[in-house]
């Protein structure tokens, strides 16, 4: 991981690979399409393996809404709580 210019935590494919996590949530700013960049992730060769790809266990959240706030920001958390935990949230 490293930190980028702007103070954020950027994380590297080989970060991502190396922690190989169940779930993936990224944020994207601006992106009119969010499936776009998840079926980016779920379709590079190089994360194939990782189980969160795997599975399909990605979510894209509104980087707005996720770093700065904005009044959608408890829709996001729920969001993000209902990835995480379905089974609390009647999901499987």
């Amino acid at each position: 991981m490293k930190l980028s210019k702007d103070g954020y935590m950027q994380m590297s494919l080989e970060a991502i690979i190396a922690a190989n996590p169940e779930k993936n949530i990224i944020t994207e700013f601006q992106e009119p399409d969010r499936d776009v960049t998840k079926n980016k992730l779920l379709s590079n060769d190089r994360l194939k393996n990782v189980n969160a790809m795997k599975t399909g266990n990605v979510m894209v959240a509104d980087y707005t809404n996720a770093i700065r706030g904005s009044l959608e920001l408890a829709d996001l958390y729920d969001k993000v709580a209902a990835f995480i935990h379905p089974e609390i949230f009647g999901g499987k």
